[in-house]
């Protein structure tokens, strides 16, 4: 008689996802090679971390842009370390502008296979490393940011779950109560954070990365599954990025899928549906 699989929870998510090219732009061959593994994994899902107006920051010597990057983590900041903003590309990754870009995303929202979060704003903060955009800025500044955000989203009329994650490491001392003031239920600001928290004083979940896609180690993942019965699966879209996804990190993804579906009985889902999981599917979540 064959022992019965364990059931596990799986969500995949990638961050950075806006409509320049290779951020992804809806041909690219990386998110083609995405929804290629539909093909095997028929009930696959992503999770994107979206920024609905990207601002294209001014193209500097590599060299200038390093230096200014050291200083700026240094905390030596002035003036003229400023990082440029293309004055002529303002506002011009604004989602509303990209209406077929759109239209594509609510059909794979609509057919289940897309989940979209609030990643950012603009991507941009002209004192600070650029992706750091919540990085020192005020209770005001934030929630303007992210109601923008939620505002865009609307007007464009993508569905989007009530959950954000700001970029990398890059928060403040506010984030954290602004969002949940904004009514958002699920979290992701601690890039480090390994383990599913329940927050019972605002009913909000806090969202773990378990496993990077460009490990081609497979150990810690099954390592983690002793223990618990869900996995978070978390990468980059963004080429310009050390860790952004290509065609051999795909082919690393669907070798782990692989693995996994000999020893489990699988779940993809959105973390849209974390609160519905959580009374009686989900294990082993920290509650506080």
């Amino acid at each position: 008689m064959n022992k019965m699989k364990k059931k596990i929870y799986i969500n995949i998510s990638f961050d950075d996802l806006h409509p320049e090219d290779w951020w992804w732009n809806i041909w690219d061959d990386v998110m083609t090679a995405l929804l290629d593994l539909k093909n095997e994994f028929k009930d696959i899902k992503y999770t994107f971390f979206t920024t609905p107006n990207f601002c294209y920051w001014y193209n500097e010597p590599v060299l200038l842009k390093i230096i200014k990057r050291r200083l700026h983590l240094l905390w030596l900041r002035k003036n003229f370390l400023a990082f440029k903003k293309h004055e002529k590309w303002e506002d011009f990754f604004n989602i509303l502008k990209y209406k077929e870009w759109c239209d594509f995303i609510k059909k794979y929202i609509y057919d289940d296979l897309f989940e979209i979060w609030i990643h950012w704003y603009n991507h941009y903060q002209k004192y600070e490393v650029p992706s750091a955009e919540f990085l020192d800025i005020s209770h005001k500044e934030n929630l303007n940011k992210i109601e923008k955000s939620m505002l865009l989203f609307r007007e464009s009329g993508i569905k989007f779950t009530d959950a954000f994650r700001a970029p990398g490491r890059w928060n403040n001392q506010f984030l954290n109560d602004d969002v949940i003031s904004l009514w958002f239920k699920y979290i992701s600001l601690d890039p480090k954070l390994t383990r599913l928290i329940y927050d019972t004083r605002y009913d909000v979940f806090y969202i773990p990365q378990n496993y990077s896609i460009d490990n081609s180690e497979y150990d810690s993942v099954f390592k983690h599954l002793e223990c618990n019965n869900f996995l978070f699966i978390k990468w980059h879209l963004y080429y310009k990025l050390s860790n952004w996804i290509r065609n051999d990190t795909v082919d690393n993804l669907r070798r782990l899928l692989r693995k996994l579906y000999n020893e489990f009985n699988i779940e993809f889902i959105f973390l849209g549906k974390i609160d519905i999981l959580y009374n009686n599917q989900l294990k082993n979540v920290y509650k506080i």
